[in-house]
């Protein structure tokens, strides 16, 4: 099995998407001049991304997914670690995400990276709330 992780091409932009539908419903994979995306792939095939994003002093996590049949296999992680390791190139002072609250396997995932709650953003998903977790880098 070969794997490689990479950021993304042009060419990867509906692939990314149609891994981006099993987030939520209409998702649309849209980057600007101050975000970027990283990708899993395994054979050729993506089998996971994170996108983020770079604000001077902030950075944010936008999406993470992981295909269900190549979950358990650290990519997650994988992935976590080359954007943590980018955004601390980049001298940031924390990096942010929203996770939704019932989300049990996402918190436990975040906090083992060191990220901590911060706040409850009410209704931020359709139909629950959700935390805002923040690691500091200095």
């Amino acid at each position: 099995m070969q794997r490689s992780i990479e950021r993304y091409s042009e060419s990867d932009k509906n692939l990314i998407e149609k891994l981006g539908e099993n987030l939520h419903d209409n998702y649309e994979f849209l980057l600007d001049e101050f975000s970027d995306c990283i990708v899993c792939r395994e054979n050729d095939t993506i089998v996971g991304f994170i996108t983020y994003s770079v604000i001077y002093e902030r950075a944010e996590i936008i999406d993470i997914y992981v295909d269900d049949k190549y979950r358990r296999n650290k990519i997650g992680s994988i992935l976590l670690e080359e954007v943590i390791r980018k955004i601390r190139n980049n001298n940031c002072e924390n990096v942010t995400l929203e996770v939704n609250i019932e989300n049990k396997n996402a918190i436990k995932f975040y906090e083992s990276f060191g990220f901590k709650k911060e706040h409850i953003r009410k209704n931020y998903y359709k139909d629950s709330d959700a935390y805002l977790m923040k690691l500091d880098l200095r």
